[in-house]
């Protein structure tokens, strides 16, 4: 018996000692894995950088994406905004309202004109008239006093083209070039009613400085030249009388179209009176008054950050000269201006912002900030005053504002 058991012991220890060598050779495999209790793990000996997960990555980034929300934001329309014009699908080059209150105009590179009815505007789908100009397009365009003609200039025909009857579908009544403004022209004015009195007067563009003056037919009946290096705008009185250029000199000309008496025919273009007093560059002019109201002021918007107006209501024919009778003083340069008919209220634009200056004080009396999507080129009051228009450079939309109360 105790030989068995000795045997079964041999046996047992054996089978122990295999086992425990099985287990040492498998042990520093399995010292690797890590235990399935809390057992601290040994930290490695070099630091492992670790990727930033998603939301520390949104966190800092977040002050560009707020800015970029910020701008994305759409600010509240202003109190005063009465109409927004929409539907071109080009930047606007001219915008105008007819003096008879019936339309506003707007010209646009994608060669159209569209002449909108003022009193459908309140509706959802205002009433339009379009006149398209193939292969070409209009850089300006204006009424004349009577709001039954609009003229246009073309930017690659060089041309102006006359329209009229607006109750039905505008009709193209006439048309001339006028490649003498080889660089095209600042402003087109209409002098005058009817075929036998209208004069289309021309100012031409930056260096051209020449004013000229045409019949209907194309007929060249005067070209003067300014003399003043550069020509920003042209204006004309809305009574038919007087002219006046703002451009690169500090003086400003009027200029006045002398008729022949009986016939009411075209004779001249003569120069009577000019504005001295700013020491530098004039950008901007516009006259109070109507064709009902009586034209007497101007006033000019200048480099030297000061706008001023004058009486213009003087003995001209005997030398007596305009007189300044205020002047409002400005830090920024302001690039555009209008005044009411009645005379009480100045609008002038500097970069997306209007201001109001009430001309008993010559104090801003408001601003609109953000009044168009990019840098104003032109304001505009209607033939009351009661409204602004507000053009943009190179916007698509043209906005119209009421004029606030004094």
């Amino acid at each position: 018996m105790e030989p068995f058991l000795a045997v079964i012991v041999v046996v047992l220890l054996g089978v122990a000692g295999y086992l425990y060598l099985s287990w040492q050779s498998t042990a520093p495999t399995d010292a690797k894995r890590p235990p399935n209790g809390p057992t601290e793990v040994a930290k490695p000996s070099k630091p492992v950088a670790k990727k930033p997960v998603k939301h520390h990555h949104a966190h800092h980034h977040a002050p560009h994406s707020d800015a970029a929300k910020a701008k994305q934001v759409h600010l509240p329309d202003h109190a005063l905004l009465s109409h927004v014009l929409k539907g071109h699908t080009g930047p606007i080059t001219s915008a105008c309202f007819s003096p008879n209150g019936r339309f506003i105009a707007t010209a646009s590179t994608d060669r159209t004109i569209r002449l909108t009815l003022r009193e459908s505007l309140g509706s959802k789908n205002p009433t339009f008239k379009t006149i398209n100009i193939p292969y070409d397009y209009a850089t300006t365009c204006t009424f004349s006093c009577d709001g039954k003609t609009l003229g246009a200039v073309t930017a690659d025909g060089q041309a102006v083209h006359l329209y009229s009857k607006f109750k039905a579908k505008p009709e193209l009544t006439h048309t001339f070039p006028i490649h003498e403004h080889p660089q095209g022209v600042a402003s087109l004015l209409l002098n005058d009613v009817g075929d036998d009195w209208t004069t289309v007067v021309t100012v031409g563009k930056d260096d051209d400085t020449d004013i000229r003056c045409w019949a209907v037919d194309g007929t060249l009946l005067q070209s003067t030249n300014l003399n003043q290096l550069q020509a920003y705008h042209g204006v004309q009185s809305k009574d038919n009388r007087f002219i006046a250029v703002a451009s690169f000199t500090p003086e400003v000309k009027i200029y006045e179209i002398h008729r022949t008496k009986g016939t009411g025919t075209f004779e001249k273009l003569h120069k009577v009176m000019a504005l001295q007093g700013h020491t530098s560059g004039v950008l901007d002019v516009a006259f109070d008054g109507s064709d009902s109201t009586p034209v007497n002021h101007i006033v000019t918007l200048s480099r030297d950050g000061t706008v001023r107006m004058w009486d213009i209501n003087v003995r001209y024919k005997l030398q007596e000269d305009p007189k300044c009778i205020k002047t409002y003083t400005s830090d920024v340069v302001y690039s555009t201006v209008d005044i009411t008919p009645n005379g009480k209220v100045i609008a002038l634009g500097h970069g997306h912002d209007v201001a109001f200056v009430r001309v008993d004080t010559m104090q801003v009396m408001l601003v609109i900030p953000q009044a168009q999507e990019d840098t104003i080129s032109r304001l505009q009051f209607d033939a009351v005053g009661h409204e602004l228009l507000v053009q943009g450079t190179r916007a698509r939309v043209v906005k119209v504002y009421r004029t606030p109360d004094l």
